[in-house]
């Protein structure tokens, strides 16, 4: 087959996928894009729970489970907080014996007031609006969730096949696709945009697609988990059984203390607490900063003296497993924190409008073709 055939091929696959499909890639993208900077627009919209000052003293964290476990009627099974103090410390709470997952909480460090529940944030309805239109079209999960992942599937035909056309027939004028003539009239503009934009953002459109098929479809988790040789999202728990040791137990202020003086690369800790008095507690340590890795490096610590009894540091794990680790984290843009968000951001926004400029130009060439005729 000659490359003007294969090309030729391309262009009508292309445009067959934007004409049937456009208005399903463009709801998936819009509704992406705005989901990438959620928590920092809750966190906007929510000051008097986020904008905790720093306190002089570290916040006693015996105290504050007890008093929450009293005001919410519920255990506290975690708790997750700043190493520098600033910000509500997060209490996860859960009724014994209650499936899913526990309700977050965030609490006052000095005081122990409730600030606010992760639920009921203002602006999370919105959000969560979003969610369900990225994911599920707002209908049922079983219906929904395949149908998402068919028009993904689409688009990353549609950015493949996008990839073919924008080589031109010539490749000495290859140059001409990725400047856009901002001074020529609006149809060259929308033209040229949509040629030079796509072709920039097309390997991390094509990561975000790849990406979000995994929440689509079995046969492609299962395959990608076979291919890359770890189990994506792999929720097992790490259970370590430790013993017991007569004699006084540590208090949680002194366990966090000690884990906090002995991570000092780390700016967020969570520590889950052990179901179990024999059970080691998973203490997760994530490194902050605008480029961070969002990986937690797990620590297993001994429920009585703190002793760690077990780790998983992401620089040990193999390729496949780390890839399996990041497939959520990549797909929702802050795998390398506010770096990657920017950078996921402004290759949504571009897909988004991509639908758009795309029957903007199949609109342009009709209507040119019937001028003619």
């Amino acid at each position: 087959m000659s490359w003007n055939r294969l090309r030729e091929i391309a262009r009508q696959v292309h445009l067959w996928i934007g004409l049937t499909g456009g208005i399903f890639i463009f709801v998936i993208c819009l509704t992406g894009t705005i989901l990438v900077f959620e928590d920092d627009v809750l966190h906007l919209l929510n000051p008097e729970v986020f904008a905790v000052e720093a306190g002089s003293t570290s916040a006693d964290f015996d105290n504050l489970q007890q008093q929450i476990s009293e005001k919410s009627g519920k255990s506290v099974v975690g708790i997750a907080f700043n190493k520098d103090n600033t910000g509500p410390v997060q209490m996860f709470v859960k009724k014994e014996g209650e499936k899913g997952r526990p309700e977050t909480l965030y609490v006052h460090p000095s005081t122990g007031d409730i600030l606010g529940n992760a639920k009921t944030l203002r602006g999370k309805e919105f959000f969560m609006f979003n969610f369900k239109l990225h994911r599920w079209f707002m209908m049922e999960t079983e219906i929904g969730r395949p149908i998402v992942g068919f028009f993904t599937l689409g688009f990353v035909l549609a950015t493949i096949t996008g990839l073919i056309v924008w080589f031109p027939k010539k490749m000495r004028y290859w140059r001409q696709g990725l400047k856009v003539k901002w001074k020529s009239n609006w149809k060259r503009v929308n033209h040229d945009f949509h040629s030079a934009f796509g072709l920039y953002a097309a390997v991390f459109l094509l990561i975000l697609a790849l990406t979000g098929l995994c929440w689509s479809f079995e046969w492609y988790r299962n395959g990608l988990s076979e291919l890359i040789g770890a189990k994506v999202f792999d929720r097992s728990k790490t259970e370590i059984k430790t013993e017991m040791i007569p004699g006084e137990t540590l208090s949680l202020n002194d366990l966090i203390e000690n884990q906090s003086q002995g991570l000092q690369e780390y700016g967020f800790l969570r520590l889950n607490l052990s179901p179990e008095a024999n059970q080691a507690m998973e203490l997760n340590a994530y490194r902050t900063g605008f480029a961070a890795l969002s990986l937690p490096d797990r620590f297993y610590l001994h429920p009585q003296t703190g002793a760690v009894v077990g780790r998983q540091m992401i620089k040990e794990l193999s390729f496949g497993e780390i890839v399996a680790k990041s497939i959520h984290d990549v797909h929702m843009g802050y795998i390398f924190g506010g770096l990657s968000k920017w950078i996921f951001f402004i290759s949504s926004v571009i897909a988004t409008l991509l639908p758009i400029t795309g029957i903007l130009i199949w609109w342009n060439k009709r209507r040119k073709k019937n001028f003619k005729l």
